[in-house]
């Protein structure tokens, strides 16, 4: 086995020193590093408490997914009113112009 350091402090773990090991990543911490003096099986280090868990994974991924049905539901709603706003701009127009090309006969 070749030397093992301290996560923390990075220096070298002695073995008449007190140790904590992470359970999540395995890594080896001196117990003065982390202020553990019971060598509790229970603590996890800062790299590990800051990843995401599996399960905060999926519920952010089912959020994400949720708002893009959503987005798309609101798209396809905004495209039938952008048709029919459309048409009611075309038969406008076309009103307009018959209206101009009256006054412009007489």
């Amino acid at each position: 086995m070749g030397r093992t350091n301290c996560g923390i402090s990075t220096e070298f773990l002695q073995r008449d020193q007190p140790t904590t090991c992470c359970p999540k990543c395995n890594n080896l911490f001196h117990s003065s590093c982390i202020n553990d003096t019971s060598n509790n099986s229970q603590w996890i280090c800062n790299d590990c408490t800051s990843l995401p868990s599996q399960t905060s994974t999926d519920d952010k991924f089912n959020l994400i997914l949720q708002e893009l049905k959503s987005i798309k539901s609101n798209k396809s709603k905004s495209d039938e009113a952008l048709k029919v706003i459309s048409s009611s701009v075309k038969a406008l127009n076309d009103r307009v112009s018959g209206q101009v090309q009256t006054i412009y006969m007489f």
